[in-house]
Parts: structure tokens; C-alpha cells; sequence
């Protein structure tokens, strides 16, 4: 199990290492191996927790996804089908609002919360490859059915929940 500061050759302290993420799924992994019947939640931002993160482009470089992997990509390779991604998102997110989260709130008659899983989607008809615009890495238009597993939507960011509630009153 790797821990502490990195010691590889390609970076300094003051850069973020590229070998960090598949680090991390190696600690992950070595996790699984030593309690294989527990099940295992890692929390994490949705970018590290992408299964398949060359499905969506970034604008600046629309080769930088190709050429890095992320954690959970890593996770992935080795627990395959035993890993389930799921992203968080919402339907306010500064001011972006993204396609998939405004349709979201407009079928659930605009619920607070909702899960979609991914994993029935991906093969249907009409859905397969299709591309959704979305805020769950940054406003942009992807396969999030082939990134991701499945999407918890929270309508309303916020910090405290309190003050959601206060809002409905």
C-alpha cells in the first residue's frame, strides 16, 4: 500500500503527480484483496471516479483525456464489474445549468432528488451513444452513459441543507 509524498522521477512537490490516481486505485485494490466480502464506498469527485474518461473531451485539449487515466478507471480494470460509478450532480450549479440536469428536474415534477442508473440506458434504443450536456465535469455535452453508471441529481446545491428547507416552506 502506497502513502505519503510522491517519490516518483516525472514530478516535483509542487506539481500534481500523474501516477497519483493509479496510486490510489492501487490502495483501493489492496483494500478489496484483504476484505473481499465487504462491499467498499469510495468517496471521491465524479473526474476520479470516471470508469471510462476518454468519453469526454476537454476544451482546452481534446487529447488530454486520451492520454491520462483516472482512478477509477484503474478500479475498474482490476474489480470490472464489481465497481459501480455513480456521479453526483445538480440542476443549480453556479450558473451553468446543464441539459441533462434541467430534463431531469422536469420529469421528476421538479424533485429535490433523483437516481438514474446508467447501466439499462447504455444498450436501449435511442440512448446508446448519444450525448448529453451535463455539469457533472464541467458544463459540457458527452457519453456520460459510458463514463459513469449512474447519476445521484440533487436539485439544489447547497452547503446547508437547512436552508433548502427554508426555501420550501
Amino acid at each position: 500500500m502506497r502513502n505519503g509524498p510522491c517519490k516518483c522521477k516525472t514530478c516535483d512537490f509542487r506539481q500534481k503527480c500523474l501516477y497519483s490516481p493509479v496510486w490510489n486505485a492501487e490502495n483501493i485494490a489492496w483494500i478489496i484483496k484483504k476484505i473481499p466480502e465487504e462491499r467498499l464506498i469510495v468517496w471521491t469527485a465524479n473526474f476520479h471516479g470516471a470508469k471510462d474518461i476518454s468519453q469526454t473531451r476537454y476544451p482546452a485539449d481534446s487529447l488530454l483525456y486520451f492520454n491520462l487515466q483516472c482512478m477509477g478507471e484503474s478500479v475498474y480494470a482490476e474489480c470490472g464489474d464489481k465497481m459501480y460509478s455513480l456521479a453526483f450532480t445538480s440542476l443549480e450549479y453556479g450558473e451553468r445549468r446543464g441539459t441533462l440536469e434541467r430534463e431531469i428536474a422536469n420529469i421528476t415534477e421538479n424533485a429535490p432528488f433523483a437516481f438514474i442508473d446508467f447501466e439499462p440506458l447504455r444498450f436501449a434504443y435511442g440512448y446508446c451513444d448519444q450525448e448529453f450536456e451535463s455539469n457533472v465535469i464541467i458544463k459540457k455535452r458527452e457519453k456520460w452513459l459510458h463514463i459513469f453508471d449512474g447519476i445521484y441529481y440533487i436539485r439544489d446545491q447547497e452547503k446547508d441543507y437547512s436552508k433548502v428547507q427554508e426555501r420550501e416552506k
